[in-house]
Parts: C-alpha cells; sequence; structure tokens
C-alpha cells in the first residue's frame, strides 16, 4: 500500500506504524523537495533489500526516476541486472575512467533505468580517487542531462567518502535539486 498500489483495507501492508496501521509514503510528494531519502540501520536488517523495493516498485509502477547504485559487497547488483542494466565491477581505478562512468550515466536520460557501479573489489588506496571520478561525472551528468526526471544515487556504505569528501558530495547533490 504505498507508491502505485491501489488501496485496500490495509490488511497487506508491508510496513506498519506502532498503533498497526498501514503505513503509506510516496517519494514523489511535493513535500520532500530534495528527494533526500537516508535509511540507517545496523548490518542486516534491511536496508539494502528495503531501497530495492522502493525503487523498484516506484519503477514497476511508471513512476519517471532512474537510478545509479553505487554499491559495496554487491547488495544491488541482481536487481540491476534483471532490469536489464549494466553493472560495473572494476578491479583497479584504471577500470573506471571517466569515459566509462559517462558512458554507464547517460543511459540514466532514460527513466525506468538502474545502473550500478561495485567498489569493493578496489583496493583501499583506489577507492577514494574511484569515487572521486565517479562523483565529479555524476555532477556533470546531472548538469547536462536533457530529462527532468528524478535521478536517485544510492551510495551503499560510502559514510568515509560523506565524511571525507563533503565538498564533492555536496557538488553533485546540489544538482540532485534543479
Amino acid at each position: 500500500p504505498n507508491i502505485g498500489d491501489p488501496f485496500i483495507n490495509g490488511m497487506n501492508a508491508p510496513f506498519r506504524t506502532r498503533r498497526g496501521k498501514p503505513l503509506y509514503f510516496d517519494f514523489m510528494d511535493q513535500a520532500f523537495p530534495a528527494c533526500h531519502i537516508n535509511v540507517n540501520g545496523t548490518t542486516g536488517v534491511g536496508k539494502s533489500v528495503f531501497i530495492s523495493a522502493v525503487l523498484d516498485r516506484m519503477i514497476r509502477s511508471g513512476v519517471q526516476v532512474s537510478v545509479l547504485f553505487v554499491d559495496h559487497l554487491r547488495s544491488f547488483r541482481r536487481l540491476v541486472l534483471a532490469r536489464g542494466g549494466e553493472y560495473l565491477e572494476p578491479e583497479s581505478k584504471n577500470d573506471l575512467s571517466s569515459e566509462r562512468v559517462a558512458k554507464l550515466l547517460s543511459v540514466l536520460e532514460r527513466p525506468g533505468t538502474m545502473q550500478g557501479v561495485e567498489l569493493s573489489d578496489l583496493p583501499i588506496s583506489e577507492k577514494k580517487d574511484s569515487l572521486r571520478v565517479l562523483l565529479t561525472e555524476v555532477e556533470r551528468f546531472l548538469k547536462k542531462r536533457q530529462s527532468y526526471h528524478l535521478v536517485y544515487v544510492v551510495m551503499d556504505e560510502c559514510w568515509s567518502v560523506l565524511r571525507d569528501e563533503p565538498t564533492l558530495v555536496q557538488r553533485a547533490f546540489r544538482e540532485f535539486r534543479k
């Protein structure tokens, strides 16, 4: 009983409030102008499963949205491939060139698409450089794209980047509000 579902009696609601009522939410609601979502929880509670289900349901119900997963430990690989997207798994920063990332992102011009980049195979010394390339290309893509639908960027297990590269993250995500 959320995005795109017909109203039902609430008995089959996947999420419930503390009072047992069906929980309804719509990420396209104008009350959320920046469309930012933050999902927190301990390891294994289902954060990736939740985000996968919500975004897949949005796309299936016709919501005009595309998704880029910046992944860690292949949490979103199966979903991206099942939806016909490309899932990059670079083994070194040389495998993640600006050109390759730009090509991956260009597909997100079409609503209903999902793409992914796995970072766990990269040596630690190369992860930040690769993320810098990725976020710089995300910023470029968002500035020049011709479509107007939402593009979600899901960053899984990227706390160190959020902490150590706040300016780069802010620049890339500022483009979402335009």
